[in-house]
């Protein structure tokens, strides 16, 4: 038989930390209560064997914790192996410690990564300050402030995505702006999101064939942009530049691709088309021309030759590929 249960009314109450706990943390993020990039609980070196934590406030799964009489003094243990350690600074929300919400610090080992945090949404949970490299020779180095500020409307800031919340207690659709940068991001259900993806222009890597051997690009270079774009179109650029090492392949015509998005073969039944050019770098001549989706994921280049004469772009037209040519293709295209 199902269940019903809501508080705070008459005779139901909140009568646990759990349930205090259950009833903020989905709507409240945990955040240091403070201006963004303020001294609120801020973590700093201290002679290298210790950390402080200045005073502040912040909430740490729904639950208050408050600084005062500071700074809070942490321990630093000795680094013993051979190589850096990464040390966390936390706010660690435990419900049998006294207090409940305390800063704490949790130690790598030596040669390896971040240490494990505790994440659970029913027993122990730990807010990241600060990390940092506790070395060898007994310096604190490479500090990096992990704090996270609440900007007064729900959302949450931090100084660098990388250190954006993590789960358990990430939704769909959860904001983060990195405040070093202005940048926001949105969280898809596995990964932040930078929100200028839509109009941002984004790097990809081109690829480039032939229809018996394929060209090896060597000690040349491959360049794309492309920028999604409202209605399922996207702007793209990409270039590919001849070196010394590049071999051309055999056959016939060349096909370019790359795009992360496939461009769709027909608007309503008309070809996709985009501009393109050939570059001769030894006679210093471009020939323009066009490129236009030839399968669901390619580009065919045509492009006039000497005699102004259209000709697709191949191991041998408009003319004999060498160092330093190119072949550019730009535009926009419907994408699938």
């Amino acid at each position: 038989m199902a269940t019903e249960y809501a508080a705070p009314f008459a005779a139901s109450t909140i009568a646990t930390s759990q349930q205090y706990r259950d009833r903020h943390r989905p709507a409240q993020w945990d955040f240091v209560d403070d201006n963004i990039g303020g001294t609120g609980l801020q973590v700093t070196n201290a002679a290298n064997v210790n950390v402080n934590i200045a005073n502040g406030n912040a909430v740490v799964q729904g639950a208050l914790y408050q600084l005062t009489a500071g700074p809070l003094v942490l321990a630093v243990p000795a680094n013993g192996g051979g190589s850096n350690r990464f040390d966390v600074a936390c706010l660690t929300y435990d419900s049998s410690h006294s207090p409940g919400v305390y800063g704490r610090l949790v130690s790598g080992t030596p040669g390896s990564g971040m240490p494990a945090l505790n994440r659970s949404s029913t027993g122990v949970w730990d807010m990241p300050l600060a990390h940092w490299e506790k070395q060898p020779g007994g310096n604190i180095v490479n500090m990096v402030d992990r704090r996270i500020f609440s900007d007064g409307t729900g959302n949450i800031l931090g100084p660098d995505v990388n250190w954006a919340p993590v789960g358990p207690g990430r939704r769909t659709g959860m904001q983060f702006r990195d405040w070093t940068s202005g940048t926001d991001y949105t969280y898809n259900g596995t990964s932040w999101i930078e929100n200028g993806t839509l109009n941002g222009w984004l790097s990809f890597t081109p690829t480039w064939t032939a229809s018996t051997t394929n060209p090896v690009i060597g000690n040349g270079t491959m360049l794309g942009r492309y920028r999604v774009m409202p209605s399922k179109s996207v702007n793209f650029v990409m270039r590919i530049t001849a070196g010394s090492t590049t071999t051309y392949g055999t056959g016939g015509a060349y096909s370019f691709g790359g795009l992360p998005t496939a461009p769709m073969q027909n608007i309503a039944s008309l070809g996709q088309v985009v501009q393109a050019y050939y570059y001769d770098s030894s006679a210093n001549i471009k020939y323009p021309g066009y490129a236009y989706v030839a399968s669901s994921t390619t580009w065919q280049m045509q492009v006039a030759n000497a005699n102004a004469n259209l000709v697709t772009a191949s191991p041998t037209s408009p003319v004999v590929p060498g160092t330093s040519d190119e072949w550019m293709l730009w535009g926009t295209v419907e994408v699938t």
